[in-house]
């Protein structure tokens, strides 16, 4: 939601082909139809909101929106990376540099039903999104000056 950090984005990535930054005042990544083929990432970093209306764990949202495109994506190289900022996502005792089980991803009945709806996809579609392997790469605990922890997971898929 930063135009200035937008702005950086894509001054940075200038002339680079591989790279693609989305605007976000054109477009909301959850509303963006799943036109990825026309990018065909294998790489996506994405730091989204945390929480939205009252919906505080708003940023599930974006990492399963994420994980999709990413499945969808028609690149050749079959390993895709995300690398994904958000409030830690499990009750355990997460530790930096860790491989965490995304089974244990806390993910409420209501929330798992909205994703499947936003993705129009079903139970074993869903369950076919998980990564083979994701890790907590690190910690910031007073993020942007709100108290609340964000953490950089890095999620390997390959398809």
């Amino acid at each position: 939601y930063d135009a200035n950090l937008n702005g950086y984005l894509k001054e940075s990535f200038e002339g680079i082909n591989q790279v693609s930054v989305l605007n976000h005042i054109k477009s909301n990544y959850l509303k963006v139809e799943n036109d990825f083929h026309r990018y065909n990432p294998t790489i996506i970093f994405l730091n989204p909101p945390f929480s939205n209306k009252g919906d505080k764990k708003y940023y599930l949202n974006f990492l399963f929106k994420a994980i999709y495109d990413l499945k969808m994506s028609e690149h050749a190289h079959m390993e895709r990376q995300l690398f994904f900022i958000s409030p830690p996502l499990t009750k355990g005792n997460e530790k930096d540099g860790r491989t965490i089980s995304f089974d244990d991803i806390v993910i409420s009945k209501n929330k798992k039903q909205e994703i499947k709806e936003m993705l129009n996809i079903n139970e074993e579609e869903f369950i076919e999104l998980m990564p083979e392997q994701t890790n907590r790469i690190k910690a910031c605990k007073d993020f942007g000056g709100t108290n609340t922890e964000a953490v950089l997971y890095q999620m390997f898929l390959f398809y």
